[in-house]
């Protein structure tokens, strides 16, 4: 994961924290072989399904997988809800001269 990606999903902590379902994350990652059974086991010890996503966001974050920006937006995308939309954000977000600002009710793309 390269610093700009690293910084879009920081920029929508809030929204992925509050909007991902933990279950489906967890094994989405774990079938993709990004996270380790074990992993799975500690986001399961989380009790919130908050923590669990923030849980999921650190392991992101600090993986060293060359892949992990790109399977962690095909989770995203397998979601039906508003997950799949900020997948879409995300992944337009990470190319350079692109930046996004986030209204109450919705997301607005600006040219830099």
């Amino acid at each position: 994961m390269n610093q700009n990606q690293r910084r879009h999903i920081q920029k929508h902590w809030n929204t992925l924290i509050t909007s991902m379902p933990p279950e489906h994350m967890k094994n989405e990652l774990i079938s993709s072989e990004i996270f380790s059974i074990t992993d799975g086991e500690e986001i399961d010890a989380q009790i919130t399904p908050n923590k669990k996503n923030s849980t999921i966001l650190n392991k992101v974050i600090k993986s060293r997988s060359p892949n992990i920006y790109d399977m962690f937006l095909e989770a995203l995308r397998t979601i039906q809800n508003k997950s799949n939309i900020l997948a879409k954000v995300l992944a337009e977000g990470s190319d350079q001269g692109t930046t996004y600002q986030r209204s109450p009710s919705n997301i607005h793309q600006r040219s830099t």
